[in-house]
Formats: structure tokens, sequence, C-alpha cells
């Protein structure tokens, strides 16, 4: 009878099923400054008041493709730029208005969308003379 119980219990237990693995998510950087603070000012100067606005994208798994983009805007302007890492392509896109940066970057492979990260940031222009460092 013991026996008969154990068998009956053995056939009808099923392993749980395993839960699936998350996805790995893509490491996204996106930074907002003042051109006058990029990193290589004895370049010829962008047109003052500006902003550099940048996005940095690196993809998950063993490959790690990178990604960047840039855009360079006056308060009031917006843009939008494509640039293609890998077998990804990211869409990047600032509008300055009302002293708020917002940007998004929206990763996708094919036409699926894989990651998407929205900042908005406030920001300050300076009046009357500034020193430089």
């Amino acid at each position: 009878m013991l026996t008969a119980f154990l068998l009956l219990v053995a056939t009808t237990l099923t392993p749980a099923p395993a839960t699936p693995a998350a996805p790995l998510a893509f490491d996204v950087s996106i930074y907002i400054q003042p051109s006058s603070m990029d990193h290589y000012q004895l370049l010829r100067r962008k047109t003052p008041n500006t902003f550099t606005c940048g996005a940095d994208v690196i993809a998950p798994g063993p490959d790690g493709a990178y990604g960047h983009a840039e855009l360079v805007l006056l308060p009031g302007q917006a843009d939008k730029v494509t640039k293609e890492f890998g077998e990804y392509s990211m869409d990047f896109s600032v509008r300055l208005k009302n002293n708020r940066a917002q940007a998004e970057v929206t990763v996708k492979r094919g036409d699926q969308i894989v990651s998407r990260q929205r900042s908005t940031v406030f920001i300050r222009t300076d009046e009357g003379i500034v020193p430089l460092r």
C-alpha cells in the first residue's frame, strides 16, 4: 500500500517550471551641460549660451556594443538624432524650454523597443559677465 502511494505521488508530481531569466538591462547615461564646460576648450568654441547634450548606451552581454549621440542646442530649441551601433539603434531627442532640458533615449533592435529612458534637468543660463575658469 505504501509502495503504491509513493508511486502515485512520484508520477503526479512535476517539477516547478523554471522562472524565466530577467532580461539584462542596457546601461544608459544622459548628460546635459553648458557647452563652455566641454573638455576640449582649445578647439574652436561652440556658439555662446549653448548646451551640449549627450547620451551613451552600452548593450548588455559579452559583446557590449556602445552607442553615443550628441546635440548642441540653444535654449528654446529641440532636436533629435538617430545612431546605429551593432544590431541596435538609438533615438536621442532633447528639448530645451522654460529652463528645463527634457531628454529621451530609445534603444531599438529592428522595430522592437528594448529600452527607453527619460530625464528632465533644470538648467540655468548665466547672466552678465561670467569669469573663465
